[in-house]
Parts: structure tokens; C-alpha cells; sequence
């Protein structure tokens, strides 16, 4: 608006154009000097078949973008849910698996502690039969 001020100015001083055309070239920057003043706030502006939308187009592009990054976000909410869903499953295997091993394990251990009490029965039997060998010989010589 200042250009305005100044070529108005300049055009009145130091030209010979007429006045009503320096008023319509004062006018013309003054109109264009708003638009750049006011340029987020207008909607539109329609004169004589000539249509400016500025901030409308942009605010829906921009909504536009946001919708697919909320429908991205959506999707990926998705995957990780399933991925912690199997996450869960498969905790759920691991810990039963883990189970049946403790349980193998006592298992296995109460089966070796069996067999170390039977070795340890078959060798006082040995024992016993070996004395009683031993005692038969003696009493038939």
C-alpha cells in the first residue's frame, strides 16, 4: 500500500496522465495491495466471470492430506494390533511350553532317583546273595 501512496504520488507530480487514470492505477494497486493484506482471510472473489478461491482450496487440500495420514496411522494401529496379537500367542505357547519342560524335568528326576533306589536295592541284594554263596561254600567244605 505504500507503492500505491508513492507511484500515486509520482504519477500526479511529475506526469501528464490524466487524473481518472491515475485513480483507477491508484485504485487497481490499493484493491491488489488488500488481496496481499488479507490474503489467508478470503474465501473467494468473483467479478465478471473471473473466480479467485485461496484459503477454501487450501484448507481442503490440506484436509485432504490429513485424512490420508489418519487412514495411515489407522492402518499401521492395525497392524500392530495384530502383531500383538501374535506377540501374545505366542507368549501364551512359550509359557505352556516352559511348563511341560518343569513338569519333564521333575519327571525325569523322580524317575532317576527310582532307578538310583533300584540299583542301589539290586546291589544289597548281590551283596546278600554273594554272602550267602560265600557261607554255602564254607559249610560244604
Amino acid at each position: 500500500m505504500f507503492i500505491d501512496v508513492v507511484l500515486t504520488t509520482y504519477l500526479t507530480l511529475f506526469t501528464r496522465i490524466e487524473v481518472a487514470r491515475i485513480s483507477i492505477i491508484s485504485l487497481l494497486f490499493l484493491f491488489i495491495g488488500l488481496i496481499f493484506a488479507f490474503y489467508e482471510r478470503i474465501t473467494g472473489l468473483k467479478y465478471k466471470g473471473l473466480e479467485i478461491q485461496t484459503v477454501t482450496e487450501k484448507a481442503i487440500k490440506d484436509a485432504q492430506e490429513i485424512e490420508k495420514i489418519l487412514d495411515e496411522v489407522r492402518i499401521q494401529k492395525q497392524t500392530l494390533d495384530l502383531i500383538l496379537r501374535d506377540l501374545d500367542q505366542t507368549h501364551s505357547r512359550i509359557t505352556g511350553i516352559e511348563t511341560q519342560v518343569l513338569n519333564k524335568g521333575k519327571d525325569i528326576e523322580k524317575l532317576s532317583m527310582d532307578v538310583e533306589e533300584q540299583i542301589e536295592h539290586l546291589e544289597r541284594r548281590i551283596k546278600d546273595v554273594d554272602t550267602g554263596v560265600f557261607a554255602k561254600i564254607l559249610a560244604l567244605r
